[in-house]
């Protein structure tokens, strides 16, 4: 049988990571030239037909490496990092319910609840994050 990367242009590997001496240099050197053999190709197209081929790059572009962030990244992990916590926020209205006590008594007391009751959410959940964090690692070993 013949070699399958014969029929490929030069330079093009089948997939990147099956490679050992594939590198972030090499990638960002490939990446430049991929884009600028890409711009070659637009520049070079009829002056009707650029407009068409720049945005049908582009919507290929955003497809492939959106898809790429979905895979390495997973929800989960995603989640957790981003999440609100409302701890913070309910410490600062308490320390401005305590500063408007002088001023407005009444809004100083609707703030100062506010701010507990968001204390309180954000200190359950802090604390339930972190026992499911130790109850992982318990289990893992």
């Amino acid at each position: 049988m013949s070699d399958p990367s014969a029929n490929q242009p030069p330079g093009h590997t089948d997939h990147p990571s099956r490679h050992s001496d594939f590198n972030a240099a090499g990638a960002e050197e490939r990446v430049g030239k991929l884009v600028a053999e890409i711009g070659v190709v637009i520049r070079s197209a009829d002056p009707d037909r650029r407009l068409e081929l720049k945005e049908l790059t582009e919507t290929l572009l955003h497809d492939e490496v959106s898809t790429i962030a979905a895979e390495s990244q997973p929800v989960e992990s995603a989640r957790r990092r981003y999440g609100f916590n409302p701890l913070p926020l309910g410490i600062i209205l308490i320390v401005l319910s305590i500063g408007f006590f002088v001023i407005v008594p009444l809004l100083s007391l609707l703030l100062a609840f506010i701010g507990t009751v968001l204390g309180v959410w954000g200190g359950i959940m802090s604390w339930r994050g972190n026992n499911r964090e130790h109850e992982g690692d318990s289990t893992d070993s």
